[in-house]
């Protein structure tokens, strides 16, 4: 009798390895296998997320809604799933699907309006703007939709949160001393202090994957060019010098170029540049506007000393300043 209990057991134990192993490869096969740029486009009459190879081919529809608006894609740090925000549901939500489009759903279910998500360094949050409090704020949820949080409390908007990759600090545009200025705070909320200081706007923030850099735009040259700074705010200067925009810049996972959105072309099309500005060339080419691009490098992928995933090549968002 004790023979066939340890024999059943030994199989159950086997069984459950076997169904874990599987489920492990299914989650890895929606990982992308190699560099890919997630990024909403205007080709279809409506925005929808597509995905492209890191050199711009291989360009796809992921979403396919075709009713209403899908933007801001942000992967995931490991790659299998890409948080996004649409308005299907009537208003602008927070919604996550695999990183092959497929099970699309809901993370936020509110009246106001909730966009611009970014996943933390360690996969377990995403951060977010909401203006269910009467303006623009900053909020935080678990990566399943619970736990939905404010993270900022002012009466100017608060937009545009980038995560360290190093976990420990969000940086946002803000309002709040009169034009839009880029600001830090600790992750959990605390400690805001303003980085740039600028009668023209500065936006658009994204770290380095050391978290020793902040790359933005600003409108300090009467247009929308590319700065870099330190993470403290020190060392400003421009990369990108053009009579058209550019804007929304984030660094490649290695850190040697800078992704970028340009309307030097006549529309806005995805660049890319190496970190000192030079060698800039384009991504994509259609007549629709392609922008909010977010990329991922399954090869580029590591692990902090604290066990943190850190992510690739930061999130690009775009709208109305």
């Amino acid at each position: 009798m004790k023979l066939k209990q340890k024999f059943a057991y030994t199989a159950l134990s086997c069984m459950i390895l076997l169904i874990g192993l599987v489920l492990l490869m299914d989650a890895r096969a929606q990982a992308p296998e190699q560099a890919k740029i997630a990024f909403a486009s205007y080709r279809d009459g409506i925005y929808e997320i597509y995905v492209m190879d890191a050199d711009g081919k291989n360009q796809h529809n992921l979403t396919n809604n075709g009713s209403a608006s899908d933007a801001h894609p942000s992967w995931s740090p490991d790659g299998q799933r890409i948080a996004f925000d649409s308005s299907r549901d009537g208003n602008k939500e927070i919604y996550v699907m695999n990183a092959n489009g497929s099970n699309q759903r809901r993370l936020t279910d509110h009246p106001a309006e909730d966009w611009e998500p970014s996943w933390s360094p360690d996969g377990q949050r995403i951060v977010f703007v909401s203006d269910r409090d009467g303006n623009r704020e900053i909020y935080v949820m678990r990566a399943n939709g619970s736990n939905q949080r404010r993270l900022t409390n002012h009466s100017a908007s608060d937009r545009e949160p980038s995560w360290s990759p190093d976990g420990q600090r969000i940086a946002f545009q803000s309002k709040r001393d009169g034009n839009t200025q880029i600001y830090v705070m600790d992750a959990n909320g605390l400690n805001k202090r303003r980085l740039t200081n600028h009668s023209w706007k500065d936006y658009d923030p994204s770290w380095s994957l050391d978290s020793q850099t902040i790359v933005f735009t600003s409108y300090r040259d009467g247009n929308e060019e590319i700065y870099v700074m330190g993470a403290d705010g020190q060392n400003e200067r421009r990369l990108t010098d053009n009579p058209r925009n550019d804007f929304d810049p984030a660094w490649s996972p290695g850190g040697q170029s800078i992704a970028f959105a340009s309307e030097r072309d006549g529309d806005v099309e995805i660049y890319v540049m190496d970190a000192d500005g030079n060698n800039q060339r384009r991504l994509t080419n259609h007549p629709g506007m392609d922008m909010y691009p977010a990329g991922f490098d399954p090869a580029a992928r590591l692990v902090s000393p604290a066990g943190k995933l850190k992510t690739t090549w930061g999130w690009l968002k775009r709208t109305s300043q």
